[in-house]
């Protein structure tokens, strides 16, 4: 599992995170935005809104 932190209120998938998928051999990233929800933004790569965290509520967008 990996972990990425973003500032954007839009997050969304990058080169870099194809490459760790692929290099490292993740089974999930999970992207860490200052939003309210979480939500996929592919089969494994989740945004999980920091209010979210906080409140431990990811079970929706769980991969």
């Amino acid at each position: 599992m990996g972990f990425e932190i973003k500032y954007t209120n839009t997050p969304s998938i990058t080169k870099s995170m194809q490459i760790s998928l692929e290099d490292l051999k993740l089974d999930q990233i999970n992207v860490i935005f200052p939003g309210e929800i979480s939500f996929k933004l592919s089969e494994k790569i989740q945004a999980i809104g920091l209010a979210s965290l906080i409140q431990n509520d990811t079970k929706a967008a769980t991969i």
